[in-house]
């Protein structure tokens, strides 16, 4: 009779468990604050975590070029280079990068075979430090 009950609370606590991680994991895949699965289907709020959302942008928008750099880069505006260039530009600038950091996002976006070209901000404060250096100050860095 223990037996039974056991495995009928083994089980009930199995199912409800089972519930609420698949109903965080459906709401965070239609919510999808960093537009990491989709590009968002309404007007986008992006996040000041730029190293979490800038992959989803990589991923998920249409562009031909990227712009890569650090803080340097953030004024870019990519309306401009349309308007002098003709190239519909992603801005994938990431405050305080390092090199590395700067290589990572595009090499994503160039394995994603959408890019035709490449604006790189190229300064001093990007090369400081190991050649692989990535930022940690704020939290691991996200390499997935």
């Amino acid at each position: 009779m223990k037996e039974k009950a056991y495995r009928k609370w083994s089980l009930s606590v199995l199912t409800i468990t089972v519930l609420l991680i698949g109903t965080i994991t459906l709401l965070n895949f239609f919510v999808d604050p960093l537009q990491f699965y989709r590009k968002a289907s309404c007007k986008p709020v992006f996040s000041q975590e730029q190293r979490y959302q800038l992959p989803g942008l990589a991923k998920n928008y249409d562009y031909d070029t990227i712009i890569v750099g650090s803080s340097m880069t953030e004024n870019f505006r990519p309306d401009y280079i349309k308007g002098q260039l003709g190239f519909d530009a992603l801005k994938l600038s990431i405050s305080g990068a390092s090199a590395r950091e700067q290589f990572l996002i595009a090499d994503l976006a160039v394995k994603t075979g959408k890019v035709k070209n490449v604006i790189w901000g190229i300064d001093y404060f990007g090369f400081r430090g190991e050649t692989g250096r990535v930022r940690n100050e704020q939290g691991p860095f996200p390499f997935y």
